[in-house]
């Protein structure tokens, strides 16, 4: 084994150790009242029912943390002044248009980018998934589709699903072929899109003068410190999980410690 194999598995340890430290919490929190949540209405889902909510539940808690992990360490390799950090536009442009692995450190913070925005795209949908199993959709979940789906919920739970629809719309307007759309939930939703299937931006010849691929996004998103643009993004996902969770569940979400917020819950 090479040597500097262990100073690379040092450094990965430690970015987990931190996302630990900082973010153990919410997970904690959001089983406590999503259990009780179950217990105080034991008859709103089958057996099986609940096991796909334990299922898409610990997904989304899952890809949470990937992404987490990741803007971790794109914010280790920012300069001490943040605000000189690099630019989005400078690291869409190597991402979409140079497509170069010639300078090693725009390298790493490009695959470190690409793969927060994947992780965070998919927390979104198993998220949204999850809330399909809550509020009991059949339909398979189609992201410009997810509020008119939600309109099949059941009498006895439209009032919530009427608070979280308008959450939700906070996050995304759910719809196909927003070009200008800013909301965090249509962005990273595009970008994933595009990262894993790059003929559906390929440059658009009709336009003059001839626009790159960077060109075309920027509309789409602020010019702003690629840093500061991901932390707006995992700020969007915990906003998201803190303001629906008690919407869902009925239960008020509490600063702090599991056990300083919810002295009765048990220990996970």
């Amino acid at each position: 084994m090479r040597n500097d194999v262990h100073v690379i598995a040092e450094g990965l340890r430690t970015t987990i150790d931190q996302v630990e430290r900082l973010y153990t919490n919410l997970p904690q929190k959001l089983l406590y009242m999503r259990r009780q949540h179950l217990t105080n209405n034991p008859h709103e889902y089958t057996t099986d029912e609940v096991t796909w909510l334990d299922y898409f539940h610990n997904a989304y808690v899952y890809k949470y943390r990937l992404a987490l992990i990741h803007i971790e360490s794109i914010w280790a390799l920012q300069p001490s002044n943040h605000n000189e950090g690099l630019s989005l536009e400078a690291i869409l442009s190597n991402m979409y248009d140079q497509v170069s692995i010639n300078d090693q450190e725009i390298t790493l913070i490009c695959s470190l980018t690409e793969d927060f925005l994947v992780h965070a795209s998919t927390f979104l949908d198993f998220y949204l998934i999850y809330l399909y199993r809550f509020f009991h959709i059949k339909q398979e979940m189609k992201f410009e589709r997810v509020l008119k789906d939600l309109d099949q919920t059941p009498q006895h739970l439209t009032a919530k699903k009427a608070s979280i629809s308008a959450y939700l719309q906070t996050v995304s307007s759910f719809t196909k072929g927003q070009t200008t759309e800013a909301r965090w939930g249509t962005m990273i939703h595009y970008f994933r899109n595009s990262i894993a299937h790059r003929d559906r931006v390929l440059p658009q010849p009709h336009l003059s003068p001839p626009k790159t691929l960077t060109e075309q996004l920027m509309p789409r998103v602020p010019t702003t410190t690629l840093a500061a643009f991901c932390q707006d993004i995992a700020n969007g996902m915990f906003t998201l999980l803190i303001e629906t969770s008690p919407l869902l569940y009925d239960i008020p979400y509490r600063a702090g410690p599991l056990s300083s917020a919810y002295p009765s819950s048990p220990t996970f």
